[in-house]
């Protein structure tokens, strides 16, 4: 049996900052790369808390994976990370706090199948965007 199967399931999160060109904007490149480092250091030490990792993952998006995290585990840290960033004081140029939008793919128990988990994630972050952002949404296949 392959080692790799052992450790399901795995809750993969793909979060991306909102509105983050108005921050680059309105306040320049470093204070763009300043509230990036602070969503890191901020999601990092929750995710590596429950044993997974946490990468910027591209521009604004950040992708966090969980060994042996199921759903219900899944949709709560995802909801930790978002509530944590809102309590981070860091702020839209309107003053609104900087918000993230979250999507969460889970795999089920069978093998891993990296891309469709990546994909199912993806669709779940674009569905998060398009409900109106600032929110957690979890994939609806099971892997």
């Amino acid at each position: 049996m392959d080692e790799h199967q052992q450790a399901l399931p795995l809750a993969l999160m793909i979060c991306d900052l909102d509105h983050f060109k108005r921050i680059n904007d309105h306040f320049g490149h470093l204070t763009g790369d300043r509230y990036l480092a602070t969503v890191a250091a901020c999601c990092r030490d929750k995710i590596e808390a429950a044993g997974g990792i946490f990468a910027r993952y591209g521009g604004e998006e950040f992708v966090a994976c969980v060994p042996r995290c199921d759903r219900q585990q899944a949709k709560r840290l995802a909801e930790s990370l978002r509530q944590a960033l809102a309590a981070s004081e860091l702020v839209q140029p309107d003053g609104q706090p900087v918000t993230l939008s979250i999507g969460v793919s889970v795999t089920g128990g069978g093998p891993l199948q990296r891309e469709a988990l990546f994909q199912a994630a993806d669709e779940s972050l674009y569905r998060a965007k398009q409900n109106g952002r600032d929110r957690v949404e979890m994939d609806s296949l099971t892997l």
